[in-house]
């Protein structure tokens, strides 16, 4: 029996995490919004450690809040599907009933957001422009930008690679 790209992708990433992101989102993301596993997978890796629930903070377990996205405004087709906020680190994140849905809140900004700059980060992702899709994900003139940039696209590669080369 051949191993599924989901079922390959929870072995090699969610599972040595124990991570709260159900694989077969990583593939209906592609499927629904057009952004590929490995992409999810890079904004996730950076973000929140795959959806580890230790290493990817409170925003995991308490808010399924896999990519970091702040609180705005509710009127986002990322922010509609949210059930409330949490604070921590003194910023206000969206807070997501489930894992699905922090998945799909999360697939909804990369298809239609950034709220200012609409279809911005789909656009650098089909021109695979890392440098602007970082910039403006993490923040260009936040501190540590550089090493996110350069983290943020060395997973990318790896994620791209391997599941290549696993013939996905």
């Amino acid at each position: 029996m051949t191993e599924s790209e989901s079922d390959f992708i929870y072995r090699n990433w969610l599972l040595p995490h124990k991570s709260l992101i159900p694989p077969e989102s990583v593939i209906a993301l592609r499927n629904w919004y057009g952004i590929p596993a490995a992409v999810t997978l890079a904004v996730t890796g950076c973000e929140t450690a795959l959806g580890d629930p230790k290493l990817g903070g409170r925003l995991v377990p308490e808010a399924f809040n896999f990519g970091c996205v702040k609180a705005g405004s509710p009127n986002t087709p990322w922010g509609e599907l949210a059930c409330g906020t949490i604070s921590v680190g003194g910023q206000r994140w969206w807070k997501w009933p489930t894992s699905w849905t922090g998945m799909a809140a999360l697939g909804r900004l990369l298809k239609v957001g950034p709220g200012k700059k609409p279809g911005y980060y789909l656009d650098c992702i089909h021109r695979e422009d890392w440098r602007a899709f970082t910039a403006m994900y993490y923040g260009a003139s936040v501190p540590g930008y550089s090493t996110y940039h350069k983290r943020w696209v060395r997973l990318y590669n790896v994620f791209k690679n391997k599941l290549h080369d696993a013939g996905f």
